[in-house]
């Protein structure tokens, strides 16, 4: 069990797996709820990795601004390539099919390269399956998984 989904959901052993088990689906997951805790009893939690409260605040403004800019927004998902490793890419697929409004979905497989000199500002997420990675996504507003 994860630390934001204990925060999210409160201790429960159905949401505990050894290894690559599954556990019980989330509540939330491909809810529509506009009222998670009244209605689902979850609150909702997010993990951000930063190094104060200044800097975590910074960084979800920095989503925000980025979400309302008119010009769209570029998400990069990276397939690792390998059918065996590649948990995300079936997740990756389905976002490339039916994006959010305003988010231009771009995908990639393993090491292909990506120029990030012209999409540097509109780049808001970098997501990766892929073992390893060319290039280091330091974008403005990005929002870098690997």
């Amino acid at each position: 069990m994860s630390i934001t989904t204990a925060l999210a959901l409160g201790f429960d052993t159905r949401f505990c797996a050894a290894g690559c088990a599954r556990t019980q689906p989330s509540p939330l997951f491909a809810s529509a709820s506009e009222m998670p805790y009244t209605e689902l009893g979850v609150r909702p939690a997010m993990l951000v990795a930063a190094g104060s409260i200044a800097a975590t605040t910074a960084l979800i403004d920095r989503g925000l601004t980025a979400r309302a800019d008119p010009r769209g927004a570029l998400a990069y998902l990276v397939t690792a390539g390998d059918a065996n490793r590649d948990i995300r890419g079936a997740a990756f697929r389905r976002l490339a099919a039916s994006p959010p409004p305003g988010v231009i979905v771009r995908t990639r497989q393993g090491f292909s390269p990506i120029d990030f000199s012209a999409t540097r500002s509109a780049t808001l997420f970098y997501f990766t399956g892929a073992v390893r990675v060319l290039h280091r996504c330091v974008c403005l507003r990005a929002r870098c998984d690997r």
